[in-house]
């Protein structure tokens, strides 16, 4: 088992970070496991948009972004304390849109003057607020 921030360090991501991949460890700290998805992240590199339960997936992946960092551990990893603390799904949907609407509506909808790379990634869909 490991931490994020090993995990990290190794330019590894996980990729697919959900309630039953994780643990706590005696000392509190969160801990992953199943790495069968995994990748060492190099610069430059594409990436399958086929990652990460969709609950717990970030927008620029629904987006069709192939070439996003471990960042997308923190998303997921996040997704899974709001669950752990409140027993509740923070993003549920049964479709990618479903998912995405529902990230929009908690988070706020992505201005492009704040996230102008959105909109060149291949399946960015504009949204009004």
């Amino acid at each position: 088992m490991a931490g994020l921030s090993e995990i990290h360090s190794k330019n590894v991501c996980h990729r697919d970070i959900k309630p039953s991949n994780v643990r706590i460890s005696a000392d509190g700290e969160l801990r992953f496991l199943d790495f069968g998805i995994s990748k060492v992240m190099l610069p430059n590199q594409q990436h399958t948009k086929n990652c990460v339960t969709r609950c717990y997936r970030p927008p620029e992946i629904f987006f069709g972004d192939r070439t996003y960092t471990n960042k997308v551990d923190i998303w997921s990893a996040a997704c899974v304390i709001y669950e752990l603390v409140t027993g509740k799904i923070l993003f549920p949907g049964s479709g990618d849109l479903e998912v995405l609407c529902n990230i929009f509506e908690v988070r706020g909808t992505p201005k492009l003057e704040e996230w102008p790379e959105c909109e060149f990634m291949p399946c960015y869909l504009p949204f009004n607020d």
